[in-house]
């Protein structure tokens, strides 16, 4: 039981850790966190080290902390980021299982090349990749392969 845990959690530990920066994002955008304090202790902290450059960055954050609450922007950021994260791994799943086939896998038949639907011509075009569809002769099963462009 436990080597079948290490295993899924091996498997899937990327998955895990997006799970938990979505969460902390909905979570810092659903609950009304002042982190405006921390912060400017933060700043009156260093401000000793670099004087000129934290006024023209206090005088500017101060007008956007009045309008955006930083827990807001900062779960958008960990959401913009675990959306990344998941559209890189998404694309690297897709070239691994994807891999290069010459015959088809029930019938050992010959593939032959078809042409692409609207919706994998815009998977290619946001992902990136060359995607081919194939068709085997026989059985008529489709395959898809995806490589980097």
């Amino acid at each position: 039981m436990k080597r079948r845990i290490k295993k899924l959690l091996k498997l899937y530990s990327f998955e895990i850790a997006l799970f938990f920066l979505i969460s902390t994002g909905l979570f810092l955008l659903v609950v009304d966190v002042d982190l405006k304090e921390n912060i400017r202790h933060l700043l009156t902290v260093t401000y000793s080290f670099t004087k000129e450059f934290l006024k023209i960055i206090l005088y500017n954050l101060t007008g956007g902390f009045k309008i955006i609450k930083l827990s807001n922007l900062l779960g958008f950021l960990i959401l913009l980021i675990c959306f990344y994260l998941t559209f890189k791994r998404w694309r690297d799943r897709l070239i691994k299982s994807n891999n290069v086939l010459k015959t088809c896998e029930k019938c050992n038949s010959k593939l032959n090349r078809i042409n692409k639907t609207n919706l994998l011509k815009l998977l290619g075009f946001f992902m990136r990749l060359k995607i081919r569809l194939y068709e085997c002769d026989k059985c008529h099963k489709k395959y898809k392969t995806c490589k980097k462009k």
